[in-house]
């Protein structure tokens, strides 16, 4: 959704399309979505209860496109006017919408759902990285000796769709278009436009819901080739009608971004692009589908920044650390010291004739007492990441671990005690930044990017896009 959108029509509910309420649905990239009803679809109240969701609701628009709400909650009711004489008009209600889809009438929850999905996604061009214009002459002009005159020509191939497999049910693939110039009957410009978009195409059919985490998947796996957010301009789904006719539906959902098409990202500016990887992406995005449900606690917490543009505070700090904790639980983790010793030494301490409260305290104490600490973590998670840049970047490593530990526990205690060791302002910034750097390396190689390669490519960024950790 690259801009604010409205729609004027005719809103039903699905078991009773002859009551029609004339409304506004608009979405907008801060606001989300709301539709505007002019009255409400309970005749028999005038004042509808709030919170109240509706399934479905279906539209007609002005223009006679068919549009499916689905998700849709009463989140505001104006009051009936009433006056003496009798008269009385039911008053406006807001419903706040999660998904739209554009160009069809599904009747049942149960029928929304899809085999095919494809987006546009920001930066997802830039990445790929291929184009159909002809590189050795992009634009060939060609000077006649004789009359001075210059011909111009544009050279352009479509390229081939690259497929790769997801899972054992779907199979994604980058699939190109190019959009070309109409005819005229005079023309001051021609224009030839070459865009990307991920498609995936399924066994099975797949439940909105499902359709959707399959793309934001590939967008955060996409934010950690960029090191920078992105999101889906444009979703289409693919549909058949009762006479098995294909309808393709645009979906629209909350999601907030800005986006100028001006804007652009070079690959000279992303950690990897996809053709410094192509031989090693099939198996790079299978694992990242397939350890995504695994892991994914430890990686909302880092995409949620990158999402959100949020300033470094001590809540992004606070996230970074927890992240960082659960990743290494998630793919790392084993006891303190060995189960029977453990289990041994509990049974003995417990044996001894304590008074009943310190019998209490003591087993509280061992439900948890076999697990690493947050220092012990960190130096193991330290050690799987053997970057040389890294190195560069975060400095002494045992200090490090100190700093992130004794700020992790002050702004989650506020123990005074800690308080001096905490760190604050622009040195909480600088940790903060360590800890996102560190983590996106993280989970590069847990999907198997090379070590060497990801340290010579970082390494080339470093004065671009990480100056700020140099040397700190």
């Amino acid at each position: 959704m690259k801009e604010d959108l409205e729609f004027e029509g005719q809103w039903f509910l699905p078991n009773n399309p002859e009551h029609r309420l004339q409304g506004v649905l608009k979405v907008d990239k801060d606001e989300g979505i709301v539709l505007k009803l002019y009255g409400n679809f309970d005749n028999n109240s005038p004042i509808p209860n709030l919170n109240h969701e509706e399934a479905l609701i279906l539209g007609v628009t002005g223009k006679l496109a068919k549009i499916t709400l689905k998700r849709c909650l009463l989140i505001k009711s104006e009051g009936a006017r009433v006056n003496k004489n009798g008269e009385s008009s039911v008053g406006n209600s807001y419903y706040s919408i999660l998904y739209i889809l554009e160009n069809f009438h599904f009747s049942k929850v149960e029928d929304i759902t899809f085999k095919n999905i494809s987006a546009q996604i920001m930066y997802l061009d830039e990445w790929v990285g291929i184009s159909g214009f002809i590189r050795q002459s992009p634009i060939d002009m060609i000077e006649s000796e004789k009359n001075k005159k210059k011909t111009f020509s544009i050279n352009y191939e479509l390229p081939d769709n690259i497929i790769f497999p997801i899972n054992e049910n779907v199979t994604g693939s980058f699939n190109f278009n190019v959009t070309i110039p109409g005819t005229k009957i005079f023309d001051k410009k021609l224009e030839l436009s070459q865009n990307v978009e991920i498609r995936f195409d399924s066994k099975k059919e797949l439940l909105i819901e499902e359709c959707i985490k399959l793309i934001v998947t590939f967008q955060n796996f996409l934010i950690l080739a960029l090191y920078k957010k992105t999101a889906p301009l444009k979703v289409k789904l693919l549909t058949e009608d009762s006479e098995r006719k294909k309808i393709v539906i645009t979906l629209y959902f909350n999601i907030s971004y800005t986006y100028n098409e001006e804007d652009g990202i070079s690959f000279r500016d992303m950690i990897f692009d996809y053709r410094s990887i192509k031989d090693e992406f099939p198996k790079l995005i299978q694992d990242w589908y397939l350890k995504y449900d695994q892991l994914e606690p430890s990686f909302n917490l880092i995409f949620h920044h990158f999402y959100n543009d949020e300033s470094l505070n001590q809540n992004t700090f606070l996230n970074f650390a927890q992240a960082a904790e659960t990743f290494h639980w998630m793919t790392m983790n084993h006891p303190n010291m060995d189960e029977k010793e453990y289990d041994l030494m509990k049974k003995n301490l417990l044996s001894l004739q304590l008074p009943e409260k310190y019998q209490t305290w003591l087993k509280g104490v061992f439900s948890f007492g076999n697990h690493l600490t947050l220092h012990q973590r960190l130096e193991e998670l330290l050690d799987k990441i053997n970057l040389k840049i890294l190195d560069e970047f975060l400095g002494d490593k045992e200090e490090l671990i100190k700093d992130i530990k004794y700020s992790r526990n002050y702004y989650t205690h506020y123990n005074p005690i800690l308080k001096k060791k905490a760190k604050t302002g622009i040195e909480l910034f600088y940790l903060s930044e360590k800890l996102k750097i560190l983590l996106v390396c993280a989970f590069l190689i847990e999907i198997g990017l090379d070590n060497e390669y990801l340290n010579k490519s970082i390494s080339h960024l470093k004065h671009r896009m990480f100056p700020h950790l140099i040397n700190r």
